[in-house]
């Protein structure tokens, strides 16, 4: 039984290589704490055995202090998160928790805190809202699920820091990594690599975590890492308000009448149906009307504005320029003419003497006209000259008559004929937006359409029976511990010798008086390493004194070698990390005597 309950404690289906050394105290705490994981129902049965796994159902709300989960409106970590982690996740990943208390969570894997919950998000994300697989033997309920995930995602989704101030490996707080462990060690808490007990689990997963603060492997580009730790297309949506994404999918649509162009980008489609002036809707003109005229309501039309003269010089005689008359019209009697005032203004006099220097059409300041005037396409200027008259009218764009212009068109727009078209381009695209909100074709079978506008195969990575190497769509697979080389996506030892290669990392535990620590003098807890021989027998398939449960080194299974846990200070029965009071092993050191171990611990 008790077995059965670590396994389920382990994750993923694979049990504890300790849990058959336990002793009968032991598994009985063990099973305490499994049990207190495991909750209540709603009407205070069991919400399912550890050891069978439960009904396969999920579980109702735990009674206590999650019970209102589903009604909480604002999901805060004090309030419901806090209390749920504790009721459901801190029998295992507490800190406080050592050796076989912790039912085989991973050391340093605690979420005694908030930062340490967002911490480990990721994983909590996939573990106990996706695959419903934690806590062991009681998955979340769906209301239990549902806040949790609302929390984390909230916290996600806002901005954050990268921090890996002291850390060498893990998470770096925003879902990013600090570096990864090899040689079979492992990311504790405080972000060091050390030696430990967990078993990394690739097994259907090409990306992403491998369980253990490793990583089974990385996508290649275009790609990203679903939470099922599979390479999938990553839609591309980065400066496009619409088409495709890539991946088969949309990047938006445009409102209205707008078209989706090659970039994009939404571009507006201007509008002049029966109009001649007038805006077209996208900040352009529908045409110009002539001098003198002036755009109708509807613009529809131009139409002549009657000009009586301004204030300060008003027109009291005389034409309106619109076949009407101004003031009074035409002068008579004692006062005849129409003469133009000082101030520009019109008024009958008595008297008047036409001017006409320099002019060639145009009022002669007496009611009369200058010249010969202007012929058809021109118009007269306030300074008497004939100006040719641009022929805007109904043209929105292009050549006005006169050398000047009707107007430009916007982006993405041609102008043909005098109105703003769009033009569509195909140019080197089979597929996509041909940037008029049309198409340039689309893809056959499982072909996608990439921005540039080629259907091309959409890659998928497969890892299946591989644990490293190339995952046939330039990701990987996953990458081999220190020691070890990837061969047919498998990773294999290298060939290491305990006389060559580890004993001489001893020299801090045997020292140079014949009475220092693990010399043949004092031999502390009936081991001698002060040859590789005498060494070599008494480490491997020999009992630990100190832990009598516990082989020393036991070959191809470090994991299982408590000489691996005195020399990273993990998972001790008792005592000190060794060399004690010196200098610990570097990771370079550890990962030799790892590997050494796991290709057989060859003399």
């Amino acid at each position: 039984m008790t077995e059965s309950i670590v396994r389920g404690a382990m994750g993923r289906g694979r049990p504890s290589k300790v849990a058959g050394r336990r002793s009968g105290a032991a598994a009985v705490v063990s099973l305490f704490f499994v049990l207190l994981a495991c909750g209540d129902d709603a009407n205070g049965g069991s919400a399912g055995s550890a050891a069978t796994g439960g009904s396969g159902e999920s579980p109702a709300p735990v009674a206590g202090a999650n019970a209102g989960t589903c009604s909480q409106s604002a999901i805060t970590y004090a309030d419901v998160i806090a209390p749920l982690i504790a009721e459901r996740c801190l029998p295992c990943h507490s800190s406080a928790l050592e050796g076989d208390a912790r039912l085989g969570a991973p050391v340093g894997v605690d979420f005694d805190t908030e930062a340490l919950v967002l911490q480990h998000g990721d994983r909590i994300m996939v573990r106990a809202v996706v695959d419903r697989t934690m806590p062991p033997g009681s998955p979340l309920s769906d209301c239990e699920a549902a806040a949790l995930q609302q929390f984390l995602e909230a916290q996600g989704a806002a901005d954050c820091v990268a921090d890996c101030s002291g850390r060498s490996c893990g998470s770096d707080g925003c879902s990013g990594s600090c570096g990864e462990c090899t040689g079979g060690l492992i990311c504790d808490a405080d972000g060091s690599c050390v030696a430990g007990s967990c078993t990394p689990d690739c097994v259907g997963r090409s990306c992403g975590d491998d369980g253990c603060g490793g990583s089974c492997g990385s996508c290649g580009s275009g790609q990203a890492c679903s939470l099922d730790g599979r390479c999938e297309c990553a839609p591309d949506c980065s400066g496009r308000d619409c088409g495709d994404d890539g991946c088969g999918g949309s990047c938006g649509n445009c409102t209205g009448t707008d078209f989706c162009d090659v970039q994009g980008l939404c571009r507006c489609v201007p509008d002049c149906g029966g109009k001649v002036c007038g805006d077209d809707g996208c900040g352009g003109s529908c045409g110009l009307c002539p001098i003198g005229e002036g755009c109708s309501a509807d613009a529809s039309a131009c139409e002549c504005v009657p000009n009586c003269g301004s204030a300060g010089a008003t027109y009291n005689c005389g034409d309106d320029g619109c076949g009407g008359s101004c003031g009074v019209g035409t002068c008579g009697g004692a006062t005849p003419y129409c003469k133009t005032t000082v101030t520009g203004g019109r008024m009958c006099a008595a008297t008047c003497t036409a001017d006409c220097g320099g002019k060639v059409c145009g009022d002669d300041g007496c009611g009369g006209s200058c010249g010969p005037g202007c012929g058809a396409g021109d118009y007269c200027d306030a300074s008497g000259q004939c100006q040719c008259a641009p022929s805007c009218v109904g043209v929105a764009c292009g050549d006005n008559g006169c050398g000047g212009s009707c107007g430009s068109c916007a982006e993405g727009t041609s102008c043909n004929s005098g109105s703003c078209e769009c033009t569509a381009d195909c140019t080197g695209r089979e597929c996509g937006s041909d940037g008029c909100g049309g198409s340039c074709g689309s893809c056959d079978g499982a072909l996608v359409c990439n921005s540039a506008g080629s259907c091309v195969e959409q890659c998928v990575g497969s890892c299946a029976g591989k644990v490293c190497g190339d995952d046939g769509c330039g990701g990987s697979c996953g990458s081999c511990a220190a020691g070890q080389s990837c061969n047919a996506g498998s990773c294999e030892w290298g060939d290491y010798s305990f006389a060559a290669d580890v004993f001489p990392l001893f020299d801090g535990c045997v020292g140079l008086a014949p009475n220092t620590c693990h010399s043949s003098g004092l031999q502390a807890q009936d081991l001698d390493l002060s040859s590789a021989a005498t060494a070599y027998s008494q480490l491997v398939g020999a009992a630990s004194t100190q832990c009598t449960n516990r082989t020393r080194v036991v070959a191809g299974d470090a994991a299982a070698s408590y000489l691996v846990n005195k020399l990273s200070g993990v998972d001790m029965c008792f005592g000190s990390r060794m060399p004690k009071g010196g200098t610990p092993l570097s990771a370079a050191d550890m990962a030799i005597i790892t590997a050494w171990i796991e290709s057989g611990a060859n003399p």
